[in-house]
């Protein structure tokens, strides 16, 4: 493996296996030199630890309908681990981010920032059918049908602006990733762009 600091964004529809996915890129990349950030597990950590006017809203607003956050707290998520533990030596692995076009390029300017030269954003792609069924099994609270649907739908928008953005960005590169088998078929084709 390269001893070439690795940008990577973990993208993908809800369901499709990224944080199965990330644990085990954690695992080969090292976990002492790998900043990893989850973006969705860090909105439940702010909702849980507060009551303030900006928690009780993600709260209600959010996490209660199963909607997805606004992107400024997803910038200000990642970009407040970026100020307070990001290292030179630190491979950066993001799980969900970014989401749309201009969150991604607010985080390529923050790679510019940390002389970042190239990013790869995986995307694990999986159809809207098997993301459905895999979601309504592991059973968390905000995986409710309504909610589901709708975040497939924004989901569909959100990766078409994505796709458009990374066409024309030299440091980012776009890599679809089959997101169906098992989790070691689907990690075997993740592991030759992470080496």
């Amino acid at each position: 493996m390269s001893n070439t600091p690795k940008t990577i964004f973990l993208v993908g529809r809800a369901g499709c296996g990224k944080g199965t996915q990330a644990a085990l890129m954690r695992n080969m990349l090292g976990e002492d030199h790998t900043l990893y950030f989850y973006t969705g597990q860090k909105f439940r950590e702010l909702a849980e630890g507060g009551h303030t006017y900006t928690t009780n809203m993600l709260k209600e607003k959010v996490l209660e309908r199963g909607l997805l956050a606004p992107r400024f707290l997803a910038i200000w998520a990642w970009a407040d681990k970026f100020i307070r533990e990001l290292k030179p030596e630190h491979h950066i692995l993001l799980d969900g981010s970014p989401r749309i076009a201009l969150e991604a390029e607010i985080l390529m300017q923050a790679l510019t920032f940390y002389d970042r030269e190239h990013a790869v954003m995986l995307h694990i792609d999986i159809p809207a059918s098997e993301a459905i069924t895999r979601l309504s099994k592991r059973g968390r609270e905000d995986d409710v049908p309504d909610a589901i649907t709708k975040r497939m739908e924004v989901f569909e928008k959100e990766m078409k602006e994505l796709r458009s953005f990374v066409s024309v960005h030299p440091q980012m590169k776009l890599v679809e990733i089959d997101g169906v088998g098992t989790v070691k078929e689907v990690f075997e084709r993740i592991r030759p762009l992470i080496q």
